[in-house]
């Protein structure tokens, strides 16, 4: 069993662990530390993370495939989509 490495942590995220959210930063740290994408929702910290040379997973396209597959059904789900676009692509 591998555990998650959480020290490794790049002195920008450092600087900022006071001013976000504490399970935000851990998000990053682990996926800094640990070289795994990180499934962000909010574009400013994504674009901060991949800045900082961290891969983020692509949510857009992630949620493109899921719609994709035969058992998503929209009607249960199409709130939730609304929202989650809004958040994605800044629409208000």
């Amino acid at each position: 069993m591998r555990h998650p490495i959480v020290h490794d942590t790049a002195l920008e995220l450092y600087a900022i662990r006071d001013v976000i959210d504490h399970t935000v930063y851990l998000a990053m740290q682990l996926s800094s530390a640990n070289g795994l994408p990180w499934f962000c929702m909010d574009i400013d910290f994504a674009k901060l993370h991949r800045t900082n040379g961290y891969q983020v997973v692509n949510a857009h396209r992630l949620m493109l495939q899921a719609m994709d597959t035969p058992q998503f059904v929209f009607e249960d789900k199409r709130h939730a989509l609304v929202l989650l676009h809004g958040k994605l692509c800044r629409c208000h």
